[in-house]
């Protein structure tokens, strides 16, 4: 079953998942500054705020500490994909050939996510500023990223660009959309249970933002990423998938 194989992937590579700690710290300084808050487990910007924000140095380092952001989850996500695909396929590229692939597939996947950042962005000022209700361009953003929900897997494990992985990912949704449909599923239960234990913790002294920050980047993210890469692999027949639809 794609959930536990993931569990046991996040535990097998537990010292991997420990290097999320570093994006945690960076989300925690990020939570600082004045165009930034906490909610539902992450560090977001204020939208309404980046028109006072936008001619001054604050703008500036917010949108170079996003992309710095962008740059070291893309890193975590491209070598945990790179540990938990060696394992299943029972394959490990030469040493000598490892950061020449990590660099490789960091590159694209911070390309991808620049890319969602630069739409989310514009879809979210467009409807800002049109006063229309924000759940709408959330939605839209969410509906727009079906799709390309397996783009980061498919760049490391079919080795793709950008684009190709795009094609990719809507190709094996089309062939396997109930895969599509299991991992959303699992990431609205952890969702709707990292929320309950920010609504729990939140008035003893407001440790719910942090408690769940530090959950959905130290379990949800790396357990997700691991979720996404066991689904993924289905295609590949020989690495023996214990699920398929």
């Amino acid at each position: 079953m794609p959930a536990i194989d993931a569990l046991n992937s996040y535990f097998e590579h537990i010292e991997i998942v420990g290097l999320f700690s570093v994006l945690l710290i960076t989300g925690i300084l990020f939570s600082f500054m004045p165009s930034a808050f906490l909610n539902s487990g992450g560090a977001f910007m204020r939208i309404s705020e980046l028109g006072i924000a936008v001619s001054g140095p604050e703008f500036v380092l917010t949108l170079l500490f996003s992309f710095f952001t962008i740059m070291l989850t893309s890193i975590l996500i491209s070598l945990f994909i790179m540990t938990v695909k060696s394992k299943a396929s029972f394959y490990s590229p030469p040493s000598g050939e490892l950061a020449g692939l990590l660099v490789r597939f960091t590159g694209h996947m911070s390309l991808f996510f620049i890319m969602l950042f630069g739409i989310a962005f514009i879809v979210q000022a467009s409807v800002l500023y049109s006063g229309a209700p924000m759940h709408y361009a959330n939605l839209f953003i969410f509906l727009l990223y079906l799709p390309f929900t397996f783009v980061p897997v498919s760049i490391v494990v079919d080795e793709n660009n950008v684009i190709k992985a795009c094609a990719e990912s809507i190709r094996f949704i089309s062939a396997h959309a109930f895969n599509l449909f299991y991992y959303w599923a699992v990431s609205v239960v952890l969702v709707l249970v990292i929320t309950l234990i920010s609504f729990v913790l939140d008035p003893i002294f407001f440790m719910g933002k942090y408690a769940s920050l530090i959950l959905n980047t130290l379990f949800v993210l790396p357990y997700l990423v691991a979720l996404q890469t066991h689904l993924y692999l289905h295609k590949y027949t020989l690495m023996k998938p214990k699920f398929r639809r």
